[in-house]
């Protein structure tokens, strides 16, 4: 027996059997009782390996079922077998449908049935109905919508309804025309999700890598499943990416349009006369806002002034990753999250009811995120900027035995020095000492290659855990130096000059930096030369021809040393310089971009960071200025720099760009 299901002791199991038995095998309200410590998925394969539970369940069940003389009733018993075979073999399928009837039948007792008419064996007639609730839940493709008679829609809503996971994996299927692949950690969010409209959690920040479903669960299907429960529910979803949540909106507005999501929840109708992208409702005075992080939200809201589940606020992705790094960027995102979007929920745990004050759930606001920087909306909130405490869901692209557990969160929490986070603890199960979160996705050693080559990226985006703020982003043992004189500059196969200059008056106390890079067949880069110095722009072009020429004398046993250009910052005094070298026509020089769409120094160093981790750039251990550039680049954080200069960063990164086509900056126009 493995340990997620190995026998918990006989009074957690009579209380399983209890509970079964009160819900006449509803496992999904098994799971949510608070005697429960297993999630539904692990519940469901401890039932399957304790056969006693099972037994004296169904001991429990034909005793009631004697007790209202319903012992010779077929379909109750066919019913009944078949939830017992579940039981047994731990099947995931849903068994709700199968503790509704028998509920529903026990309940009823003899008032419901004609005299005379109990059979011995099941009638074509029920399976035919259980046969076509299951074909609308598990194959919703091949349904016809004619054919569906009211009381089976009736039973598949109130499924739907019970349980959202059910009602996720269904709408998905409507939404893409195929099946959700559903892996275990999805159980863990189904859940967090179904515990939100519940009203057990009202403030939520889940982290999960990218491309894990976060916003198709959180962002597409709760906000669907909202309108389920209250067809007037107001939902607001948000994102820093305009095409994404209209994208969203988009699937939730053709999935309540569906034929068959109609059938099944005929009174959730799209209002015709609110049919934008941005905003539209349904008949019910619903209303679905969807709004890109900066845009506007006058007059909107999530939520009502009702004690019922009336809607939710779903942040997903608030910050571009590339804009993360930049203080003004980071601090306008969290003072309008603080200003704009919590002042937009319209419950804040206390209605009015003919004139009594009633206390009842605020309204929900979900923070969905893939970590990006210390300080983001995550670290923000969870360290009490905004006075209240968030319940919080970390699931790592790396899996081990201990995540999830209150273990794993106590280290997390410390190191993240969070004083407002509410864990929500999980268990994936897994036995392996390390996993994939999702191999399909990202394999185990796909995660494992970028945890070594880019740390800084792997631990925030992928273990939401982004490096505090102060930390360099490139490590010591990084750093990487070799000697000129034993090195064979025959090896090298191409070669440029980069270079970065003090570009304002203010900035004159800053350095200017050239280095000439040589590139071998490995692809490594050897600095080959360096110029570093403050100079004035008249100084400051002569200085730059002399590195020029020095770097342009031929050598017959290295011809490939002589640099094919040079790259210069096309912005301030490098502008000037461009223009004047090219009117000159004293060297091959390209001008380097530098427009918004590259990102701050930050941004751009960051592609930089995997090459320092793989030893693939290299300085000269006996240069003048190696000892000046490596504690400039190994003090640059995420924050900027740490000694006060960054000449040299954007020269590095530049080098990457040129070499390694570095995709956060624009340098289309000139690689």
């Amino acid at each position: 027996m493995s340990k997620a299901t190995e026998d918990l002791g006989p009074e957690f199991n009579d209380s399983v059997a209890f509970y079964l038995t009160k819900h006449y095998g509803n496992l999904l309200k098994v799971s949510r009782e608070r005697f429960c410590i297993l999630s539904l998925p692990l519940l469901r394969k401890y039932i399957a390996n304790i056969p006693d539970i099972v037994d004296t369940y169904e001991e429990n069940i034909r005793a009631e079922i004697e007790g209202q003389g319903l012992e010779k009733d077929a379909v109750l018993r066919s019913v009944l077998v078949a939830q017992l075979e579940r039981f047994r073999a731990a099947d995931s399928k849903d068994s709700t449908s199968f503790a509704s009837e028998i509920e529903k039948t026990i309940k009823e007792g003899r008032t419901e049935r004609i005299a005379g008419s109990t059979i011995e064996e099941p009638t074509g007639e029920f399976d035919n109905t259980q046969e076509l609730i299951d074909q609308i839940l598990y194959s919703p493709l091949d349904v016809d919508v004619t054919a569906i008679p009211a009381k089976v829609a009736t039973a598949v809503r109130e499924i739907l309804v019970s349980s959202f996971k059910v009602f996720a994996k269904w709408s998905f299927y409507l939404q893409m025309s195929c099946e959700f692949q559903t892996q275990d950690f999805h159980d863990v969010i189904f859940d967090t999700a179904q515990r939100v409209v519940d009203g057990e959690i009202d403030r939520l920040v889940v982290c999960i890598p990218p491309r894990h479903s976060k916003t198709q669960i959180m962002s597409i299907a709760l906000p669907l499943y909202s309108f389920c429960h209250n067809a007037s529910s107001h939902n607001i979803i948000t994102s820093y990416a305009e095409d994404v949540v209209f994208e969203s909106s988009g699937y939730i507005r053709d999935v309540l349009s569906d034929p068959l999501f109609q059938r099944i929840f005929p009174n959730i109708k799209l209002d015709p006369n609110k049919r934008s992208l941005e905003r539209w409702g349904t008949t019910k005075s619903g209303v679905m806002h969807s709004v890109p992080t900066g845009g506007k939200l006058t007059g909107k809201g999530a939520g009502l002034l009702s004690d019922k589940y009336s809607g939710l606020f779903v942040v997903d992705d608030v910050i571009k990753p590339k804009d993360a790094y930049s203080d003004p960027v980071r601090t306008e995102i969290n003072d309008r999250y603080d200003n704009t979007f919590m002042s937009r929920l319209a419950n804040d745990g206390e209605i009015t009811v003919k004139g009594k004050k009633v206390k009842c759930a605020r309204t929900p606001m979900v923070i969905i995120m893939q970590r990006v920087h210390d300080a983001d909306l995550v670290g923000y909130l969870l360290r009490g900027n905004s006075s209240d405490k968030y319940h919080y869901l970390n699931i790592p692209g790396i899996v081990t035995k201990e995540t999830g557990s209150a273990g794993y969160y106590d280290k997390l929490i410390k190191k993240q020095a969070f004083t407002h986070a509410i864990p929500i603890l999980y268990d994936l199960g897994r036995e392996e000492e390390e996993s994939a979160l999702w191999s399909s996705r990202k394999s185990l050693t796909s995660l494992k290659a970028m945890r070594d080559a880019n740390p800084y990226t792997y631990n925030s985006q992928y273990a939401g855990e982004p490096s505090a703020m102060g930390h360099g982003l490139v490590k010591e043992e990084w750093w990487k130096e070799y000697d000129p004189a034993s090195f064979d500059r025959r090896r090298v196969i191409r070669s440029f000059i980069t270079a970065d200059t003090a570009s304002t008056e203010k900035e004159y106390s800053d350095y200017s930096v050239l280095k000439h890079w040589g590139i071998t067949k490995e692809r490594d880069a050897y600095c080959l030369d360096i110029m570093l110095g403050k100079f004035e722009v008249p100084e400051l072009e002569k200085q730059i021809l002399d590195f020029w020429k020095k770097c342009n004398k031929f050598d017959i046993n290295s011809p490939n040393c002589i640099p094919r250009a040079l790259y210069l910052e096309d912005k301030a005094s490098g502008q000037f310089l461009n223009q004047r070298f090219a009117a000159k026509g004293q060297m091959r020089l390209l001008p380097v971009p530098r427009d918004k769409s590259g990102g701050n120094k930050v941004t751009r160093f960051l592609n930089a960071v995997p090459f320092f981790s793989q030893g693939k750039i290299l300085y000269p251990s006996n240069h003048e200025h190696t000892e000046h550039i490596k504690r400039e680049i190994l003090a640059f954080t995420s924050l900027g720099s740490g000694t006060g200069h960054d000449d040299c960063v954007d020269n590095v990164s530049d080098l990457v760009a040129i070499e390694f086509s570095g995709l956060s900056a624009n340098y289309t126009s000139w690689v």
